[in-house]
């Protein structure tokens, strides 16, 4: 129960609501009633395996490039917006595999997002120093750069395969 009401303090109830039947507001303003369904429902979820179809479901919604224009289809990248509830069970189980993973150092070092306290600048602040310093040693004769953009691989990830390298690494269990 501590868990679900930490996660429903932490709920951001400003972003969308996605397709839901609480709306955000209700969820910030009656946390103790709430509460109560929400730890039922997910202990439901973990008992029998099983999230709901509902859970499942996610509106997409465009949104427009910074400094594109709206009359272009390439101007807009589409975000997917989970259901409110479903994003308080995920604060619930990250909260708990977060720590894990940190204790177990399973992130490396050069990892930039998914982390508390770290954004886009410190990416560009270490990217700055690994150029500069390579730049002042006299046995280096260039630094080349190569950006990739990945924001779609994950959907081209073999599910069984991820499955499989969280469990070596000690990353298990019903989910």
């Amino acid at each position: 129960m501590n868990d679900v009401l930490n996660s429903m303090k932490e709920f951001n109830c400003n972003k969308s609501e996605g397709p839901t039947f609480i709306p955000n507001k209700r969820i910030k303003f009656c946390i103790n009633g709430i509460s109560k369904f929400l730890f039922i429902l997910f202990n439901y979820i973990i008992n029998f395996e099983m999230i709901p179809n509902e859970l499942k479901l996610s509106r997409i919604t465009p949104l427009l490039k910074k400094g594109k224009l709206k009359s272009e289809i390439n101007s807009y990248r589409s975000i997917s917006v989970q259901p409110n509830i479903y994003r308080i069970f995920e604060g619930i189980l990250l909260s708990k595999l977060n720590p894990f993973v940190f204790l177990n150092n399973l992130m490396p070092k050069q990892q930039y997002s998914y982390k508390r306290g770290i954004n886009i600048s410190n990416q560009h602040i270490d990217l700055q120093n690994v150029i500069y310093n390579n730049l002042n040693d006299k046995r280096v004769k260039c630094v080349d750069i190569i950006f990739l953009d990945l924001s779609s691989a994950f959907d081209l990830v073999p599910h069984d395969m991820l499955l499989l390298k969280l469990n070596s690494m000690g990353i298990s269990g019903i989910f």
